[in-house]
């Protein structure tokens, strides 16, 4: 499966209480995110993922300029520079992080009802707490990702939407369960290496309390992640200076320029491709797909995209044809399908290829 992805920034500020609470059992539930007259303020990351066939003439899933002004214009727009708390889908449920994204999500799969079809919306509240909501079978599930401070350690794990009806994991649970198990092993930060070795030991001690769904250590500009049941998945990151433009030569000058606007001229981006691959062995895995991503890029950095996807014409010189000719050049290398592959065009805009549904 193809997907889209589009990065927005909202400003906004919350308070996790609630009204039929004390304001001692409310702030010894929630701790400062309790206090204040209208909480505290963050500078959300909002992604949306879309997904849907590639239109034959423009070679694209949809025009990402077009998705992010209807998504700023009809969703986002009432979640900017306000309380969330005050607007109308959190005035009876609290606008924590996993809300707020299965919020963003039903309103984008109600907006988006033809076309692109939403997959998806990601919530960066903060570089330790980030939530996901993603459209699963016609249902909705969601995700909480908490990263240990100063730590490469992230742990990803379903949480319950309202922390009211119970089951909610706080983070400092987390935090404190991570803390004890680092304490037992006795810890060495410098020991980067062995992160992803104890991954397993890691979630064995976490899982009795909390419903993981996978465990990822960054390793640097690479990333490692566990997934329970001896199934573990490396990503290697590279990147990747070129040259394209979006043009189809079946179309007039005044067609394609109504469709690519700007992008009709030749420019450039500064790419970053990331390759993942499951295997256990993965120290081995890694260094693999180090060579690999060499071998493919070295080539093609520094050059013209449209003359390197020449070869195969039947690729659109759009970021979806040419993440799926990254594709098959790096596994013609590996001689072995990839997990994932993800292209990241600008910081707002990326592409990804995944071999399910499933969100990750």
């Amino acid at each position: 499966m193809l997907t889209i992805n589009r990065r927005f920034e909202i400003a906004a500020s919350h308070r996790l209480a609630y009204s039929d609470w004390s304001s001692q059992k409310n702030e010894s539930y929630f701790g400062k995110d309790a206090l204040g007259r209208f909480g505290h303020g963050h500078n959300f990351e909002v992604f949306f993922a879309f997904t849907g066939p590639i239109h034959p003439k423009t070679g694209m899933i949809a025009h990402l300029t077009q998705i992010k002004e209807k998504i700023w214009d009809t969703i986002l727009c009432h979640y900017d520079h306000v309380y969330l708390n005050e607007q109308p889908p959190f005035r009876e449920s609290l606008p924590t992080c996993e809300n707020l994204a299965s919020q963003l999500l039903k309103e984008a799969l109600t907006m988006f009802e033809q076309g692109p079809r939403p997959i998806a919306v990601h919530v960066k509240e903060s570089f330790e707490n980030q939530a996901t909501a993603c459209h699963v079978n016609s249902n909705i599930q969601w995700e909480r990702k908490y990263t240990y401070p100063d730590s490469p350690i992230c742990v990803t794990y379903q949480n319950a939407l309202e922390p009211k009806k119970g089951e909610y994991i706080q983070d400092s649970v987390i935090q404190n369960a991570i803390q004890s198990y680092l304490k037992k092993q006795k810890w060495d930060p410098l020991m980067e290496s062995r992160y992803c070795d104890f991954a397993p030991s890691l979630w064995e001690h976490l899982i009795p309390d909390i419903p993981l769904r996978r465990i990822q250590i960054n390793m640097g500009k690479d990333r490692f992640e566990y997934f329970g049941n001896g199934e573990y998945a490396v990503t290697v990151m590279c990147d990747l200076l070129a040259t394209h433009w979006l043009w189809n030569p079946s179309l007039s000058d005044e067609e394609n320029k109504a469709i690519y606007g700007v992008c009709v001229n030749p420019h450039g981006h500064h790419f970053r491709l990331e390759a993942t691959q499951k295997n256990k062995e993965v120290h081995h895995t890694r260094m693999v797909l180090q060579e690999a991503l060499h071998q493919v890029v070295t080539p093609l950095s520094h050059t013209c995209i449209n003359e390197s996807m020449a070869s195969d014409p039947r690729l659109p010189v759009t970021c979806e044809g040419w993440i799926q000719f990254l594709n098959t050049e790096l596994e013609k290398v590996l001689k072995s399908p990839l997990y994932r592959v993800r292209l990241f065009e600008t910081w707002n805009n990326r592409f990804t290829l995944r071999p399910t549904l499933l969100y990750r």
